[in-house]
């Protein structure tokens, strides 16, 4: 029995500090080590410009001696992710050893910042003082916050899936200790008799078992010296709990019996059998819903990355902030002689930046799903097709349109739906030219038709949210802003909600301040580094996601393991005289198996019938829980039968 326990104890630890490190390195990987208070800035209603943001936060932290710091994402010449840190205030470098991170670090002043979005974290590596927090409210932007970093982590690791595992296995290590007390019920019963307390018993085992954690957490330190914290304060709670689990386990063992069946040495393993029926239960309930929501969280976030990962490959476009209390925009006091004056300066605005854009590059991406007509389409500039490729259905990428005329790219699946489809892109043209036209007013021009590949993903730019980031199987109207006129209030819109990316901010910064607009912008912020750092904090959820399937996967082995050796320890004897008797295999263990494969089915048929397990998984883990209990019956069956023989039990 004790066998069984270390060989458990072993997994538990390995894999509770081996998934610990983990979670800890993706932590830093994303923020700060040592960071103890975060500001999540969740939105901006820009009243403030990024650089007036920036500005305020560097004479804040400067003047109080508070430091503070910005991380963002960006890509190195070779196209691999880096980390920036900008620390506040600038005159305070900022430094840690990043050899032991995925990313390269670059440490930049806050000075640096210029077209970064002001929303993201922010951290700080003492306590968070509420007027900063007052600061940024009075910036206009809206924060969470949290203090106890490493607090937030460890609740965070032992609330997910894995960590509930890991608790369920500890657990189980407290029943298996159990059995390890009640396999010395002689030496329970003699120490009784004599009137001598037991106690010593339950910490003997500590005498192994704390140079094996001692060993185990300094692996994990030395494979990563940052979280160094965390694994201590992680020894302390293993440590705690295996004394607690030996103080209790050795109670209930000298509960279970009288002294006189202690000195027989007989052993209550019946009593404890309803202990490995709930455990077969919880382990397979607990698995097939770890692994379910495991597999769906791999197959959403290893969508959502590689849709994301367009930004990688893209330039460095940049969304122009309207202010919240922009003059271009009528307010709901606005006289209509107000109104028409706002609407024309709007126009004229956006035109002049129009221009502007198509002259260095910048792209139109509107995306829209229209239920109402059976499919989805994008309103697009011709540099989109510069950046997006969309493939003929010959494998063949879409080329250079002519940008004197409007063309409209179809999916091939959609061929037989070519009429409906015009007449819907014509009215969309016909809003583009004028918002204020008829509903069922259509453009009645010249527009060039061709097909596309059935079925494309294709990149939408969206920066303001990224779940949203692809159009499946969208009709595109690719075309000129110039093709819509003069009336671009449709454009205004389109511009205001980040829907045109700009490549250059000096042309159109100085646009904005020769004619005097600073008031009505908030500045050029980069779609692009926003669509970075969520890419990375994809990347670190699915990376710890696989982890956790495969770590689910192999707890629910070394739960089935004790199962198995538990059911041969209380069984050995009776199993030996049945195999010389000549009874076979089936026979020997027909009651056990039967047990063991029934008990999971009415459980994964409730959860599956509820909607929270899907019948691959189910009819995985069920051919899974055949192939164990088959293979490791036979085998240690045997092992433990040889060992009883050569012992002349």
């Amino acid at each position: 029995m004790k066998k069984i326990y270390w060989s458990v104890l072993v997994t538990f630890l390995l894999s509770l500090f081996f998934y610990m490190g983990q979670v800890i390195a993706e932590v830093y990987n994303l923020t700060l080590p040592e960071t103890k208070a975060t500001i999540e800035v969740v939105d901006w209603d820009k009243s403030k410009s990024a650089t007036q943001i920036y500005q305020t936060l560097e004479e804040f932290s400067k003047t109080k001696k508070l430091p503070l710091y910005k991380v963002t994402f960006g890509t190195s010449d070779d196209g691999s992710m880096v980390k920036n840190v900008y620390y506040f205030p600038s005159n305070k470098p900022y430094h840690y050893d990043d050899s032991s991170f995925e990313d390269k670090v670059q440490f930049k002043k806050s000075s640096d910042l210029t077209i970064e979005n002001p929303l993201g974290s922010y951290y700080l590596t003492s306590s968070l003082p509420k007027e900063l927090v007052s600061v940024f409210k009075d910036l206009g932007l809206e924060v969470t916050t949290s203090s106890g970093f490493m607090v937030s982590v460890l609740a965070q690791f032992f609330a997910n899936d894995l960590g509930g595992l890991l608790i369920f296995l500890g657990l189980i290590l407290f029943v298996i200790d159990v059995f390890v007390f009640i396999s010395q019920s002689k030496k329970l019963g003699i120490l009784a008799l004599h009137g001598r307390s037991s106690l010593l018993l339950a910490v003997f085992p500590l005498r192994f078992e704390l140079p094996l954690v001692i060993a185990v957490v300094a692996i994990s330190i030395w494979h990563f010296p940052l979280g160094l914290s965390y694994f201590l304060v992680l020894v302390a709670i293993v440590c705690l709990w295996l004394g607690l689990s030996h103080i209790l386990s050795l109670a209930l063992a000298n509960h279970l019996t009288t002294i006189v069946e202690k000195i027989k040495a007989k052993k209550p393993y019946k009593k404890l059998l309803f202990f490995n029926v709930l455990i077969k239960l919880l382990s397979i309930l607990v698995c097939a819903l770890s692994l379910s929501q495991g597999l769906a969280d791999i197959d959403r976030l290893g969508k959502m990355e590689k849709a994301i990962a367009v930004w990688q490959k893209l330039p460095n476009y940049l969304v122009l902030n309207f202010s919240s209390d922009t003059s271009l925009f009528p307010t709901a006091h606005s006289s209509q002689k107000e109104i028409e004056a706002r609407d024309e300066k709007a126009r004229k605005i956006v035109s002049d930046l129009l221009s502007i854009g198509e002259e260095t590059g910048a792209v139109l991406a509107e995306s829209v799903s229209s239920e109402q007509a059976g499919f989805s389409y994008m309103v697009v500039n011709h540099q989109f097709l510069k950046d997006i490729a969309v493939y003929r259905p010959d494998g063949g990428v879409m080329g250079d349109f002519a940008k004197d005329s409007f063309h409209l790219i179809i999916p091939e699946n959609l061929r037989k739906q070519q009429v409906a489809i015009e007449k819907t892109m014509r009215e969309v043209i016909a809003f583009h030219q004028n918002v204020s036209a008829d509903e069922n007013e259509s453009y009645v021009g010249e527009i060039d038709v061709t097909f596309s590949r059935s079925g494309q993903r294709v990149f939408n730019f969206n920066t303001s949210d990224f779940t949203q980031t692809q159009v499946d199987n969208p009709v595109i109207l690719v075309a000129n802003p110039v093709l819509f006129g003069e009336k671009v209030n449709a454009l205004v819109g389109e511009m205001s909600q980040g829907h045109y990316l700009f490549q250059e901010k000096e042309t159109v910064m100085d646009y904005i301040e020769t004619h005097q607009l600073t008031e009505d912008f908030a500045g050029l912020t980069s779609g692009r580094e926003l669509g970075l750092s969520k890419l990375r904090q994809v990347r670190s959820q699915f990376y710890l996601r696989l982890v956790g399937v495969v770590m689910s996967v192999l707890v629910f082995v070394v739960i089935n393991y004790f199962l198995i050796m538990t059911y041969l320890e209380s069984q050995k004897k009776k199993l030996v005289i049945w195999y010389l008797f000549g009874k076979s295999y089936l026979t020997r263990h027909k009651p056990f198996l039967i047990a063991m494969f029934c008990l999971p089915v009415l459980p994964l048929v409730v959860v599956m019938a509820l909607g929270l397990v899907s019948l691959p998984i189910v009819a995985g883990i069920l051919v899974m829980d055949v192939v164990m209990y088959s293979s490791f019956l036979l085998l240690f069956e045997k092992r433990e039968r040889l060992v009883m023989l050569k012992q002349g039990e």
